[in-house]
Formats: structure tokens, C-alpha cells, sequence
């Protein structure tokens, strides 16, 4: 005799469980264990709710929880069997399938902790909402509003100098689903390593925005360098906060406008391996630790969404020294304790700062900014290689249609894609000072005629 009677269970006369009611005994497994099976694209996909906000899992995970959950159900009135769980658990998953997907788009006004839901624009926790709170990264640790943290704001500050307030802000920014706020790619560059990168990542930020909200996908496979990776690169982003990399290639990125697109909000079409390609709009924010500048070719709209952070703490790999006055500035142990209360500082920062408009890009920012956009100049990489000294520098050189053609041939000897034509390289050349005009002189095969050429500038190949 079961202890307690069930609305999905029949009866007999002595209070044996005879049968059950499918559909309402599916109802009670997606109240246990709710699921939600929701259009993507021509698919479909099934979200599972852990407590704090919605999981993607697939098909066959999915079948599985609501299994358990009816055999469970099952045998606690003595109905359990195998055909039956499976029947059960086939109708639960049916009545799981929505019409639309109240994932997409994730909402910006609001984020998913232990303890409750945070409302940015009140700065108030209040109880979970299963029911309308359909979100997708939840953090597993209380959101703490009345604290500081001290240890974590010891180790940013050492660790980032100046530009820690934009760090902050940056993290804020990251808690929440969108890209339209402030369209921004982050670079922290540390030219020599071993100053504690991987330490931050390791202690702070993947505590603070969660693993299961993060991607680590190299910034080749989401340009698509790499043939074998590129059409599914993208896919690793879909549902994350960031996608965080400690490394650059040392090649070219061929396809840079792609990190344009992804830092926008645009709506990416995306393809996973084995499934049909979706449409969805990425709003994993794109973090790199680099020891060296990645080489591409770079237009106005991708320099002002990089901002390059120089590392500003002192070396520590070898330096016992450095090991103990780190150690006496903060607590690692404390960071996890802490957790809750510089997530709310970290969004309250960037609710301030999306206030104002603007992020705190400090000068140290501007100018690592600025010498890394310097340093992708494919046109000075290209005279740097190509030109040669010309003793009377006001003599015509090489033609303009010559040049551009070598220009061409280092392109493809670099591996680097460039959509620039010949008129935006003449006008590159120009603003670098050089002038042209139309003449016999200069060089010979294959520049002959009364042409256009390039005065006291003479590549390569020039004899």
C-alpha cells in the first residue's frame, strides 16, 4: 500500500494503486523536473531547469531525468515497469514541446543566482520566477548586496593598475546577455608572461561568470582559419557569457570582420556538428590573454571595439620575492567567499557606466590601443619589406598599378585576407605622404609607357 495517494494514480476499494493517468502523471514529472522542448531553427532543443536557471541538454539526457523521475513515481504506488516508465517518460517529453522559444532573446534586465533573481535597474534580489524567468546562465553562488571584497579588489588592482575600474565595468557587462551596450573586444596583453594571467582567470573571472558560461575557443577557430574548425567555431559561443582564450596565433587572422560580428549583437548563423545551422544572436564577450599581438588587417570599426590592457603587475614566475608580497596583499582564499558580493559591485559598475554612455578607457588603455592598431598597418608591414632606398626621393618609382599588384603578392605570401581595392590603397599611400604623377620615368619591365607612378617609392622588383 502506498503511503501517500496520488491525482494521477487510480485506486481500488482497499487503496491499492491499480493504474495511473499518463498525462497527468507527466504533468507531475515536469513539475519535479521541469522541462521545456522549444523550437531552434528547423530543430528543436530542451532546456532542463537545475535549481537557478535552464540548462541545453540533449534528447537522450533529457529522456533519461524524466525517466528516473517516473520510475521513481511509478514505484512509490507499486506501478513501476519498464514498458510503463518508458511510455511515461516518451508523453513527458512530448508535453514539453513549446510552440515558441521564450529563450530567445535571453533578458537583459535581469540575472540568475543561488539565492534568487538580481533586477539590475532596482538593485533588489527577489524569489526565483519559474514560470517568466526563462534564463539561461545562472551563477552558482548567492549574490551578496550588502559587502565588499576586499581580497578580490586587492588582487584586481595589483593585477590591472588603472585600468581596473574598466575591468570591473567589463565584468559587469559580461553578467548580462547582450552586445548593443557597448560593442567591445578585450585584449590583455602581456609581452613578456608569467605576471599572473592565467592566475586571474583561474581564481576570479571563471569563478565569478561560472565554466558552464564560458567558451575557450581560439580566436582561429572563430575566424575560421582553420578549415577543419571554422563552420562550427562559432556554435561553442551559443548560450555563453564569454569565450575566454590565453593565447594568439602567430599567423595572420585572414577573416578579422568575423570578431566585428560577434561583438555587435548581430544574429550569427551558426552550425554544430551533426545538426542543422541556426540563426541566433551571440553574446559571449570576446576576452584574450595574449603575449603578443594578434596580425590583421585592421579597419576603423574593429579598432574601436579592441581595447588592448597592458599587464601592470610586476613579474612573479621565479621570483620568490614577488610570490610572498603577493600573498601578504590579499587572501586566495577569500575569493570564493567573495564571489557574491564583487558580482553586484562588478554590475552596478556597468549599469553606472552604461549610464554614462561610456566605458573608463583610461589613457594606458588608449595607448595600447593605438600601437597595437599602429602595428597593424598592412601598408607600412608592406613598405617595410618591399621598398628600397631611392637616392633622388623627388625621381618617379614604381607605377601605381605595379604597386598594387606586389602589394597583392605579399597579401598572399602572409596568408592575410584583405578586401582593400586599388583605390583605397592609393589613398592609403597618399596619406602617408607619398604623391604620383604621370610619367615615362622609373622603372622598366614590366612598367613601361607614360603612366602613373609612385614619386620616390620603389619596391621589390623594381630594377
Amino acid at each position: 500500500m502506498p503511503d501517500k495517494q496520488e491525482k494521477w494514480a487510480f485506486y481500488d476499494e482497499n487503496g491499492k494503486a491499480k493504474g495511473y493517468d499518463e498525462y497527468k502523471l507527466a504533468d507531475k514529472i515536469l513539475k519535479k523536473k521541469p522541462l521545456k522542448t522549444v523550437p531552434l531553427g528547423d530543430d528543436q532543443a530542451h532546456y532542463q531547469y537545475n535549481g537557478i536557471s535552464w540548462d541545453k541538454v540533449r534528447h537522450q539526457r533529457a529522456k533519461e531525468v524524466v525517466s528516473k523521475c517516473a520510475m521513481e513515481l511509478l514505484n512509490q504506488q507499486g506501478l513501476y515497469k519498464r514498458n510503463a516508465m518508458e511510455n511515461v517518460a516518451k508523453t513527458t517529453v512530448v508535453k514539453s514541446n513549446m510552440d515558441y522559444n521564450p529563450f530567445e532573446p535571453q533578458k537583459t534586465n535581469r540575472i540568475a543566482f543561488e539565492n534568487g533573481t538580481y533586477l539590475i535597474d532596482s538593485d533588489e534580489l527577489l524569489p526565483f520566477k519559474l514560470s517568466s524567468d526563462n534564463l539561461l546562465n545562472g551563477h552558482k553562488y548567492p549574490a551578496i548586496l550588502d559587502k565588499n571584497a576586499p581580497n578580490i579588489e586587492k588582487c584586481g588592482e595589483y593585477m590591472f593598475g588603472n585600468s581596473w575600474q574598466f575591468m570591473k565595468e567589463y565584468l559587469g557587462y559580461c553578467f548580462v546577455p547582450e552586445q548593443k551596450t557597448f560593442q567591445t573586444i578585450v585584449m590583455w596583453m602581456d609581452a613578456e608572461g608569467g605576471r599572473g594571467k592565467g592566475y586571474f582567470i583561474d581564481h576570479i573571472i571563471k569563478p565569478l561568470i561560472g565554466s558552464e558560461n564560458i567558451s575557450t575557443v581560439s580566436m582561429e577557430q572563430l575566424t575560421g582559419n582553420e578549415k577543419s574548425e571554422s563552420r562550427f567555431g562559432t556554435y561553442s559561443l551559443v548560450h555563453k557569457l564569454m569565450n575566454i582564450h590565453a593565447d594568439m596565433p602567430k599567423r595572420p587572422i585572414a577573416f578579422p570582420d568575423v570578431l566585428k560580428s560577434l561583438s555587435g549583437g548581430d544574429t550569427q548563423r551558426v552550425e554544430a556538428k551533426g545538426a542543422n545551422a541556426f540563426d541566433t544572436e551571440n553574446y559571449a564577450k570576446l576576452f584574450f590573454a595574449t603575449n603578443h599581438y594578434p596580425k590583421m588587417n585592421v579597419d576603423s570599426a574593429l579598432s574601436q571595439r579592441m581595447h588592448i590592457i597592458p599587464s601592470h603587475a610586476p613579474i612573479i614566475r621565479n621570483q620568490p620575492e614577488e610570490q610572498e608580497k603577493r600573498a601578504k596583499l590579499w587572501n586566495a582564499s577569500k575569493f570564493k567567499d567573495e564571489l557574491g558580493a564583487f558580482a553586484i559591485t562588478c554590475i552596478r559598475e556597468f549599469k553606472k557606466a552604461k549610464r554614462n554612455g561610456k566605458l573608463s578607457v583610461n589613457d594606458e588603455i588608449k595607448q595600447a590601443t593605438k600601437e597595437w592598431e599602429e602595428s597593424q598597418d598592412l601598408i607600412a608591414m608592406f613598405l617595410k619589406e618591399y621598398a628600397k632606398p631611392m637616392v633622388d626621393k623627388s625621381k618617379a618609382g614604381t607605377s601605381m598599378k605595379r604597386s598594387y599588384t606586389l602589394f597583392g603578392y605579399w597579401l598572399t605570401g602572409n596568408g592575410i585576407r584583405s578586401s582593400m581595392n586599388g583605390k583605397t590603397f592609393k589613398e592609403l599611400l597618399e596619406k602617408k605622404g607619398y604623391k604620383h604623377k604621370k610619367t615615362t620615368e622609373g622603372q622598366t619591365e614590366p612598367d613601361k609607357g607614360n603612366i602613373e607612378r609612385w614619386i620616390g617609392l620603389r619596391l621589390d622588383e623594381d630594377e
